[in-house]
Protein backbone atom coordinates (compact mmCIF):
# COMPACT_ATOMS: atom_id res chain seq x y z
CA UNK A 1 0.00 0.00 0.00
CA UNK A 2 2.88 2.31 0.79
CA UNK A 3 4.25 1.94 -3.01
CA UNK A 4 1.10 3.04 -3.99
CA UNK A 5 0.53 6.09 -1.76
CA UNK A 6 4.28 7.32 -2.74
CA UNK A 7 4.09 6.50 -6.16
CA UNK A 8 7.02 4.33 -5.91
CA UNK A 9 8.61 2.44 -8.96
CA UNK A 10 8.96 -0.50 -7.52
CA UNK A 11 5.31 -1.18 -7.05
CA UNK A 12 5.12 -2.86 -10.57
CA UNK A 13 7.13 -6.09 -9.65
CA UNK A 14 5.98 -5.83 -5.99
CA UNK A 15 2.19 -6.18 -6.76
CA UNK A 16 3.41 -8.86 -9.01
CA UNK A 17 5.31 -10.87 -6.23
CA UNK A 18 2.27 -10.10 -3.63
CA UNK A 19 0.00 -11.71 -6.43
CA UNK A 20 2.30 -14.70 -6.41
CA UNK A 21 2.22 -15.24 -2.90
CA UNK A 22 -1.25 -14.89 -2.79
CA UNK A 23 -1.56 -17.72 -5.08
CA UNK A 24 1.29 -20.05 -3.69
CA UNK A 25 -0.40 -19.59 -0.19
CA UNK A 26 -4.24 -20.27 -1.04
CA UNK A 27 -3.35 -23.30 -3.44
CA UNK A 28 -0.82 -24.77 -0.98
CA UNK A 29 -3.67 -27.56 0.71
CA UNK A 30 -6.52 -28.74 -1.16
CA UNK A 31 -8.55 -27.26 1.99
CA UNK A 32 -7.17 -23.90 1.57
CA UNK A 33 -7.99 -23.51 -2.56
CA UNK A 34 -11.18 -24.46 -1.74
CA UNK A 35 -11.64 -21.42 0.61
CA UNK A 36 -13.76 -19.09 -0.72
CA UNK A 37 -11.47 -16.58 1.32
CA UNK A 38 -8.66 -16.91 -1.03
CA UNK A 39 -10.71 -16.65 -4.44
CA UNK A 40 -9.88 -13.21 -4.63
CA UNK A 41 -7.24 -10.50 -2.44
CA UNK A 42 -9.17 -7.47 -1.43
CA UNK A 43 -5.95 -6.08 0.01
CA UNK A 44 -4.46 -6.37 -3.06
CA UNK A 45 -7.11 -5.15 -5.19
CA UNK A 46 -7.76 -1.99 -3.49
CA UNK A 47 -3.72 -1.28 -3.49
CA UNK A 48 -3.69 -1.96 -6.88
CA UNK A 49 -6.82 0.48 -7.46
CA UNK A 50 -5.08 2.82 -5.44
CA UNK A 51 -1.92 2.97 -7.66
CA UNK A 52 -4.08 2.81 -10.83
CA UNK A 53 -6.01 6.08 -9.55
CA UNK A 54 -2.99 7.48 -8.93
CA UNK A 55 -1.38 6.43 -12.75
CA UNK A 56 1.21 4.26 -11.35
CA UNK A 57 2.27 1.73 -14.66
CA UNK A 58 1.85 -1.90 -13.63
CA UNK A 59 0.08 -4.74 -15.40
CA UNK A 60 -1.52 -7.69 -12.58
CA UNK A 61 -3.87 -9.64 -14.35
CA UNK A 62 -4.73 -12.63 -12.55
CA UNK A 63 -7.63 -14.35 -10.64
CA UNK A 64 -7.09 -12.63 -7.55
CA UNK A 65 -6.38 -9.16 -8.44
CA UNK A 66 -8.02 -8.99 -12.05
CA UNK A 67 -7.15 -5.65 -13.86
CA UNK A 68 -11.18 -5.47 -15.00
CA UNK A 69 -11.81 -4.53 -11.34
CA UNK A 70 -8.77 -2.61 -10.66
CA UNK A 71 -9.92 -0.33 -13.35
CA UNK A 72 -13.57 -0.32 -12.63
CA UNK A 73 -14.37 -1.70 -15.80
CA UNK A 74 -16.66 -4.66 -14.19
CA UNK A 75 -19.04 -5.05 -17.98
Amino acid sequence: MLYALSKDPQFAESIVRAAECHKEYWTSTEELSCDWDGFLSIPLLGAAALAYDRQIPFRVDCDYVPMRLVSGNIC
